[in-house]
C-alpha cells in the first residue's frame, strides 16, 4: 500500500515537473520572442526615422493639395459653406487690415460655435420669458449677443469673391499678396489655438450648465437647425475670435518646405498638434499644410513595400489606446457634441442597450447638420441622426464602419499599416479576446515608431 502511494506521489511529482518544465520553456520562448520583437522594433524605428530624415516636406505635399484662406471679415456661414463645397475642413484666417495670417478656422471651431451658442440661447430664453417666438428673438439679437460678454458689434459687411481664396500647390511661387508671411513664426496650428481656446469654452460649459427641462424654451421658439444657425448668419470670423476670447497674437509656428520630415514630425509631436503650415523659403509664400496623414501617405507610397521588419505582433508594441470613450445611442446630439469638445476626440463609438457597437459618430459629421435643416434638432437622439446619415446602410453592421477598419490585437504591424492606409478616417478599431475595443490613430504610430 505504501509502495503504491509512493509510486503515485512520484508520478504526480514527475507530472508537475513536466508542467513546470513546459511553463519554463514557454516563458523562455516568450522572452526570446519578446527580445526578437524588440530588436525588430528598434530596426524598424531606425529605418523609418532614416527615411523621414532623407525626405523634405515639399516632397510629401501632394500636387493637388488645396488650402482655404478666409478673410477674417468673412461671415461664419460663408466660411462653412466654402468648407462643405471644397470638402476641406479647415481654413487659414487672413487679417487684411494687418496684412498677416491670424489663425486657423477648423471643424472643431464650428463645433464650439454650435455648442456654446446653444447653451447661451437656452439660458437667454429661460431668462427672457417675454420672448415667445422666433421673430421676437430675431428682434432681440443684440441683447442675446450681449450675454457673450466679449463680442464686437455684429458686422454686416458685403462679402466679395476675394474673401475666400483657394490655393493649390501649383500656384506656389507666384505673387500672392494675400498669403505673404514676413515672420517665420507667423503661422498658427490648430491645436495650439485650441489649447488656448478650449479652456475658455470648457469653462463656459461648466459655468453655464443647462437642464433637460430648460430646452423646452428652445423647442418652442427655435423649430429647427435653420432657425438656430440663422441667429449667427451675420457673425464674421473676426467676431467669432472675439466671441470665444481667442487671442490673435498667439505664438504662431511654421516650417519651411525644405525642412526634412523628421524635423516636421518632431515639431508636430512637441507642440501636440494636428497640422503644421508650411512656407516656401525662397518666396516666403504659403506652400500648404503638412499633417501626419500627409507624411503617412508619402511613406506608404515611397518606402513601405521595401520594409521587412513589420512582422511584429500588435500586443508587443503597446500602441493601442484602450480607455476608449463611448456614448449610448439614446443620448442627444447635444450630449454627443459636448463629449467631442470636452474630450478632444474625433471619433465616438456609439453603443446599443447591450453595450455592443451600434455605429461610429465622427467629428466631421457635424458638418451635415447644415444640410439637414428641418430634420435636425439638438435634442434628437444620436441613433436617429446616424440612421438618417446612413439610411442606405444595412442595419446588421455598425453604422459608419466603412470609414474605419476593425482588427484584433493579435494582428501584426504590417497588417496595421496596410489597413490604416485604406481607412478613410486614418484610424483603426482594435478588439481583444474580451470584446473590449481600443483605437489606433496615426499620432500613436508616429509617437511609437519615430526615434
Amino acid at each position: 500500500m505504501d509502495e503504491e502511494k509512493t509510486d503515485t506521489n512520484m508520478q504526480n511529482n514527475q507530472a508537475q515537473n513536466n508542467i513546470n518544465s513546459q511553463e519554463t520553456n514557454k516563458t523562455e520562448q516568450d522572452q526570446e520572442m519578446k527580445i526578437e520583437d524588440n530588436e525588430k522594433l528598434t530596426t524598424l524605428k531606425t529605418a523609418i526615422t532614416k527615411f523621414l530624415n532623407e525626405h523634405t516636406i515639399y516632397e510629401a505635399i501632394p500636387e493637388d493639395m488645396k488650402i482655404l484662406v478666409f478673410n477674417d471679415e468673412l461671415l461664419i456661414k460663408d466660411s462653412i459653406e466654402a468648407m462643405i463645397k471644397e470638402d476641406i475642413y479647415c481654413g487659414l484666417l487672413y487679417n487684411s487690415a494687418q496684412n498677416k495670417h491670424s489663425g486657423i478656422f477648423t471643424i472643431r471651431d464650428v463645433l464650439g460655435l454650435l455648442l456654446i451658442g446653444y447653451k447661451k440661447l437656452i439660458l437667454f430664453l429661460n431668462t427672457e420669458k417675454e420672448i415667445t417666438s422666433y421673430e421676437m428673438l430675431k428682434e432681440n439679437l443684440n441683447k442675446f449677443f450681449g450675454t457673450f460678454d466679449n463680442i464686437n458689434e455684429v458686422n454686416k459687411n458685403i462679402i466679395n469673391s476675394n474673401d475666400v481664396l483657394i490655393i493649390s500647390k501649383e500656384l506656389e511661387g507666384k505673387e500672392n499678396t494675400n498669403t505673404n508671411n514676413n515672420n517665420d513664426n507667423d503661422m498658427e496650428i490648430e491645436d495650439e489655438k485650441n489649447n488656448n481656446n478650449d479652456n475658455n469654452i470648457n469653462k463656459n460649459i461648466q459655468e453655464n450648465e443647462i437642464k433637460e427641462e430648460d430646452t423646452k424654451a428652445y423647442n418652442n421658439i427655435i423649430k429647427d437647425f435653420n432657425h438656430f444657425i440663422s441667429l449667427f448668419e451675420n457673425i464674421t470670423l473676426q467676431s467669432f475670435i472675439d466671441l470665444f476670447h481667442i487671442k490673435d497674437n498667439v505664438n504662431l509656428i511654421s516650417l519651411y518646405s525644405e525642412a526634412n520630415l523628421e524635423e516636421c514630425v518632431k515639431t508636430i509631436q512637441k507642440n501636440k498638434i494636428h497640422r503644421l503650415i508650411v512656407n516656401d523659403k525662397k518666396t516666403n509664400n504659403l506652400s500648404g499644410f503638412i499633417t501626419y496623414e500627409t507624411i503617412f501617405e508619402y511613406f506608404i507610397e515611397n518606402y513601405y513595400s521595401e520594409m521587412t521588419e513589420f512582422n511584429i505582433p500588435l500586443k508587443q508594441i503597446n500602441i493601442v489606446i484602450d480607455n476608449v470613450i463611448t456614448l449610448k445611442k439614446n443620448e442627444t446630439l447635444y450630449k454627443c457634441m459636448e463629449t467631442f469638445y470636452k474630450e478632444g476626440i474625433s471619433v465616438l463609438p456609439i453603443l446599443d442597450e447591450d453595450n455592443k457597437i451600434f455605429g461610429y459618430f465622427y467629428l466631421k459629421d457635424i458638418i451635415y447638420f447644415f444640410s439637414m435643416g428641418e430634420k435636425f434638432n439638438f435634442n434628437n437622439t444620436v441613433e436617429n441622426f446616424i440612421k438618417d446619415l446612413y439610411e442606405d446602410i444595412d442595419d446588421e453592421i455598425p453604422y459608419g464602419i466603412k470609414r474605419i477598419k476593425e482588427l484584433t490585437d493579435d494582428t501584426n504591424l504590417k497588417k496595421v499599416f496596410e489597413e490604416m492606409s485604406t481607412s478613410p478616417e486614418r484610424k483603426l478599431i482594435i478588439k481583444n479576446d474580451d470584446s473590449k475595443i481600443g483605437i489606433i490613430a496615426l499620432y500613436d504610430i508616429f509617437k511609437k515608431l519615430v526615434i
